[in-house]
């Protein structure tokens, strides 16, 4: 697990968007305590190479 794993566990809670604004907050609440349960198993290992720094931040940066 690296610090940018929780910026893709974030962005996982933040897609979730329904008309109601309390609905949608209550079910990014949900959401994330779900990952944040499923962080305190070990094993097995995670799959794949973890995300690297800034692989993330494309989405905000400005095209010039």
């Amino acid at each position: 697990m690296v610090t940018q794993d929780v910026g893709l566990l974030l962005e996982g809670c933040a897609a979730v968007r329904v008309p109601d604004p309390e609905r949608t907050r209550q079910l990014r609440r949900r959401h994330l305590a779900v990952l944040l349960a499923g962080l305190a198993v070990t094993e097995p290992p995670l799959p794949g190479p973890p995300p690297a720094a800034g692989e993330f931040d494309w989405r905000w940066r400005r095209s010039e």
